[in-house]
């Protein structure tokens, strides 16, 4: 099922009242209703969502929004689901108990102001995750120990970094941090950068170094691209996830 506002004007989408934004959905019981894509919904409210998923959409097995939500809005009200994509996610929450472990879970997109403290829970949650979107806000230097004994290989990490606050106080970290932080990481199929970073600190007077290339060399069994810069590119990253085209 596929709902999507993305035609309408903006002025209807930002004073339309919250109340009404699910109307269709609560009306009935979808108990066969796998997979549910919320286009251009980007101010649903996450109450009435959380109710609506709990009650009326249980059985989903994959979820994509454009609403902030934290992960614990979705996943304890949605037993069954394998795929969450979510423009923004906040994981702060999570806890290292059973309450709070969702085996099922296979894919994870995107998980924003992710230190080490957010990345171990994350690894503890979701056991069985293949495809992870992340923002760092730190370079997390749990992410080698995570990956390596992880059960399964990551099929797809997905990253970003915080400009604000990923180089450190006063910015004083560069590309020699970066490289040994990545540098023993394995278990990981793909890498994907959110955007076409560079590094200007190689050392090199006015040189510019690309991200992608850096990373190529330094993870040699890994395959390293960039996302497509498209707005639709995590709604087309989804759907070919979940065998949708």
């Amino acid at each position: 099922l596929i709902i999507s506002v993305a035609g309408l004007a903006l002025d209807v989408l930002l004073t339309k009242p919250n109340r009404d934004d699910l109307y269709i959905l609560r009306q009935c019981k979808f108990p066969r209703l796998k997979t549910l894509i919320m286009y251009g919904w980007s101010n649903v409210s996450v109450m009435a969502l959380k109710m609506v998923l709990k009650h009326n959409l249980a059985h989903l097995t994959e979820l994509y929004l454009e609403t902030p939500i934290d992960v614990l809005d979705v996943c304890p009200n949605l037993p069954l689901l394998r795929v969450l994509q979510c423009n923004v996610i906040n994981a702060h929450n999570l806890q290292l108990c059973q309450e709070h472990k969702f085996p099922t879970l296979v894919y994870l997109s995107f998980v924003y102001g992710v230190d080490d403290f957010v990345l171990n829970r994350l690894f503890y949650s979701f056991p069985n995750l293949k495809h992870i979107g992340l923002e760092f806000d730190e370079m997390a230097t749990s992410l080698r120990k995570l990956l390596l004994y992880k059960r399964a290989a990551l099929s797809v990490l997905h990253m970003s970094w915080n400009p604000s606050t990923f180089w450190g106080v006063h910015r004083k970290k560069g590309q020699l941090d970066v490289e040994y932080w990545l540098k023993h990481c394995r278990n990981v199929r793909s890498v994907v950068l959110d955007r076409d970073y560079v590094f200007d600190d190689d050392g090199q007077i006015g040189g510019v170094v690309d991200a992608k290339t850096v990373l190529s060399q330094l993870l040699p069994h890994v395959k390293v691209t960039v996302a497509g810069g498209e707005c639709t590119y995590n709604l087309c990253t989804f759907a070919a996830f979940c065998g949708l085209v």
